[in-house]
């Protein structure tokens, strides 16, 4: 989000946490200063695991994280969580999970997902409070977007 909203020109709210990495698709030697922190993602679509993987429902919330050429993705299924790491370096493809032999490999990227998704559910609260603010409320400080901002999020896909 920070990402999209510099391109934009729009100052992000306070409460977001994140950096732009609007600066890699500039300048390749920004690539040293965000290959060894985290690069998350989420997804609040639900989705089947496919092709080469066993066919099972995903419930909402996905959550991954990306630390340099380590990759570990968390899928919620009526069963518990199913987790699937890779080696980019050796395996760019994604083509051999590494979780169910090497589960320690990943240990640290799980809790970096944990982490992570409590930040998220914080973070989703807010924005959630503020929207719901009337005039006089006590919401964090910067969280409205003005109209135009608003405008233009919205043509995005980023609000609804």
């Amino acid at each position: 989000m920070p990402t999209i909203l510099e391109i934009i020109g729009v100052e992000p709210p306070r409460f977001l946490e994140g950096s732009s990495l609007n600066a890699l698709m500039k300048d390749d030697s920004a690539a040293s200063r965000f290959g060894q922190r985290p690069v998350f993602s989420e997804s609040h679509s639900p989705m089947l695991l496919g092709p080469g993987r066993s066919l099972s429902p995903v419930l909402p919330p996905a959550f991954g994280v990306r630390l340099g050429s380590r990759k570990l993705a968390r899928y919620r299924t009526p069963d518990g969580y199913r987790y699937e790491f890779y080696d980019l370096r050796s395996d760019p493809f994604e083509q051999r999970d590494l979780f169910p032999d090497q589960p320690q490999r990943a240990s640290d990227l799980v809790g970096l997902i944990e982490g992570y998704e409590e930040q998220s559910a914080r973070v989703r609260a807010q924005v959630e409070a503020s929207q719901n603010a009337g005039p006089g409320s006590n919401q964090p400080q910067g969280a409205l977007l003005d109209p135009e901002q608003e405008k233009k999020l919205r043509a995005l896909g980023y609000l609804q």
